[in-house]
């Protein structure tokens, strides 16, 4: 039987770190080269046994597309070679909590009360792939899990304060944020996810522990149907240190796309690629040349899913990701935002 279990903070660190960790310069870690099992991948037309959602936070389609020309992206390269990259343009606030809740549930926030980082509700129990696929397999018949690299907005924390209500924000919908810091308001509020069923959920770690547990899960779980959500922090954070147009964000795009090479050749290593999709996305983009990302809404997905045949927003991930998995998404409540991009655009 399946065991339930949750991780926080960076407590696997210690144990884990050597399995991604590098010693190259400036942090980033040395691409592998391409494999053909992870080619084999592509092709996967019945539902596949794993699907790992791969979040590079907060990354500029542009800035990506110039290192990818230039050669300096060989993961994506390789990874959209099998299949395609395709733009994502963002619909609604493009920050943290609202990207990545409608990437990982297909909802607008009207559906899920999540606005923005500093506007929202806990995500509502049953919304989230994670939910969805455990409610449809069976909780013994699916792993699901996340290791994520940002410790502030992406929690499942519980909330830690009282407020009266009249306290709390009132206006989510006209963008009317708190009136409290983000520290308040999640002690408040609690994390996005205290509310959802998942397997495995690690937050607050390193990119290269994000990684390492990856790698890790993917090993324990080989055997088993696996959806598994990596969130890499490192570019969101050279963004909002030294701005977009910095040599600082660019070079954290070549490690996190390092790092995922990783992933893949884990994947590969283990004989699992002819049934196993991989997406990468982003919840935003970074605003030109500030450190900044209010209006920020061109990004990317790139998949070894021969399937994907155009571009679209970020609830069309989740429904993406559903209907491999083989669910019929039309049957879903409350009904999805987004549409399969594997169906042709209207």
């Amino acid at each position: 039987m399946k065991r339930s279990f949750f991780l926080f903070s960076s407590i696997l660190v210690t144990v884990l770190l050597g399995a991604c960790s590098d010693s190259s310069p400036m942090g980033t870690p040395e691409a592998p080269a391409a494999s053909p099992s992870t080619q084999a991948s592509a092709a996967v037309s019945a539902p596949p046994q794993r699907i790992v959602l791969v979040g590079w936070d907060a990354e500029q389609r542009e800035n990506v597309m110039n290192l990818l020309e230039r050669g300096d992206l060989p993961t994506l390269k390789r990874l959209s070679a099998q299949g395609t990259i395709v733009p994502m343009t963002v619909t609604g606030v493009t920050d943290t909590k609202a990207g990545w809740t409608q990437i990982l549930t297909g909802l607008n926030p009207e559906a899920t009360g999540v606005y923005m980082n500093l506007c929202y509700s806990a995500i509502p129990e049953g919304y989230t792939v994670f939910d969805r696929l455990e409610e449809y397999f069976g909780a013994d018949n699916v792993v699901t899990a996340a290791a994520i690299g940002m410790n502030g907005n992406l929690t499942n924390q519980k909330p830690t304060r009282e407020l009266p209500a009249a306290a709390l924000p009132q206006d989510c919908a006209s963008g009317q944020p708190a009136e409290m810091t983000p520290q308040e308001l999640r002690a408040v509020r609690g994390g996005l996810f205290q509310r959802t069923r998942i397997d495995v959920f690690a937050h607050g770690l390193q990119d290269e522990a994000v990684c390492a547990l990856a790698t890790g899960l993917l090993e324990q779980h080989k055997d088993e149907r696996l959806f598994l959500f990596v969130h890499f922090q490192a570019i969101d954070k050279a963004g909002h240190e030294y701005g977009r147009n910095s040599a600082q964000y660019d070079d954290a795009l070549r490690s996190v796309d390092a790092l995922t090479g990783r992933i893949l050749d884990k994947i590969d290593g283990l004989g699992l690629g002819a049934n196993s999709l991989v997406y990468v996305t982003a919840d935003h983009g970074f605003d030109e040349g500030q450190k900044t990302h209010s209006n920020a809404p061109n990004v990317f997905l790139a998949t070894n899913d021969r399937s994907v045949v155009h571009g679209g927003s970020r609830a069309d991930v989740a429904a993406t990701i559903l209907d491999r998995f083989g669910l019929d998404i039309t049957r879903l409540e409350p009904p999805l935002s987004g549409t399969p991009l594997s169906q042709p655009s209207e």
